[in-house]
């Protein structure tokens, strides 16, 4: 079913974007605890 598997591809495309987000949160946050240290 297509539309089943484009459904798919949003739901991937969503959970990508969503961990991206997050990895850039995270650098951010270990960036700023690193630089409060020195």
């Amino acid at each position: 079913d297509i539309r089943l598997e484009s459904d798919g591809w949003k739901i991937l495309h969503f959970w990508e974007h969503e961990i991206k987000n997050n990895l850039d949160d995270c650098i951010q946050r270990i960036l700023n605890l690193y630089h409060s240290t020195k």
